[in-house]
């Protein structure tokens, strides 16, 4: 029997109060946390071993989006492709480039409005 997929809807989403994990399918879970806060995760084997990568918030990311995010997780991992490793390596890039910019608009500042 094939496994069902697209489980949860969004009236479900917002209904969720218990604390737990429940799944969508392809590897996406709704968390709920015991204060309520309702997050995404995809879980994936590698290695044998179970990993976890958070998606956002409910409040954030739409389940539409939270959908299509793992979808492309899974088809990322099928081509040998991390996806923590690429969203750490994002935000690397993203981190330089800030402080980059900063150091660029102190050192080029001719008023000295950032100092």
């Amino acid at each position: 029997m094939a496994r069902q997929v697209n489980k949860l809807s969004d009236r479900g989403v917002k209904a969720a109060r218990v604390k737990g994990r429940y799944a969508d399918g392809n590897g996406l879970y709704l968390q709920v946390g015991k204060s309520g806060t309702k997050s995404w995760l995809f879980r994936y084997m590698l290695d044998k071993r179970s990993r976890e990568m958070g998606l956002g918030s409910v409040q954030t990311v739409s389940l539409a989006k939270a959908r299509a995010e793992a979808l492309q997780c899974k088809k990322s991992l099928h081509e040998g492709i991390y996806p923590i490793r690429v969203r750490n390596e994002r935000l690397k890039v993203n981190t330089l480039f800030k402080k980059y910019n900063i150091f660029f608009r102190e050192y080029n500042d001719p008023k000295g409005l950032y100092h």
